[in-house]
């Protein structure tokens, strides 16, 4: 088995079994990704009767706090304050000022959840079936071409 790294493929996927390991063919494109955010942000995980899940990166404990988080970045996004205001008001809480960013926020990334929030996508983490993972994935592209972040 001869495994290429440095290939958009870099992650190797194996079944560790009896006959020891297998290859397998990965269940999404990892390029850019470490395994960490594609075991999250993938539906890789196998429920009781063996449908694929996503499952969430964040612990559930904090969830609310990046749902806050990501609300405040959307109104920033929106035009309601600027990003000096929107650091001021995650420093100032204690549970934000744990998770925030400490450089000055991607106006893109801003332009994006103020769409997302528009369309009424922001909403807590929680485990994802195959199927709405990818109603997700459509509704972010969806997003991204309609704040103007990308040509279509």
């Amino acid at each position: 088995m001869e495994l290429v790294v440095g290939s958009n493929h870099d992650h190797a996927w194996f079944d560790l079994g009896a006959r020891g390991l297998t290859a397998l063919k990965p269940p999404a494109e990892t390029f850019g990704q470490t395994m960490a955010q594609m075991l999250t942000s993938h539906p890789v995980w196998p429920g009781p009767q063996g449908e694929l899940y996503t499952l969430p990166q964040h612990d559930l404990a904090w969830r609310p706090r990046y749902l806050q988080m990501s609300r405040l970045q959307a109104r920033c996004g929106a035009g309601e304050f600027d990003a000096n205001e929107l650091q001021r008001l995650m420093a100032a809480d204690p549970g934000l000022n744990r998770i925030r960013m400490w450089g000055a926020p991607d106006p893109c990334y801003l332009s994006y959840l103020a769409e997302l929030d528009r369309m009424g996508g922001i909403e807590i983490e929680g485990p994802r079936t195959t199927e709405e993972h990818n109603a997700r994935e459509a509704l972010a592209t969806r997003c991204i071409v309609d704040a103007g972040l990308v040509l279509t």
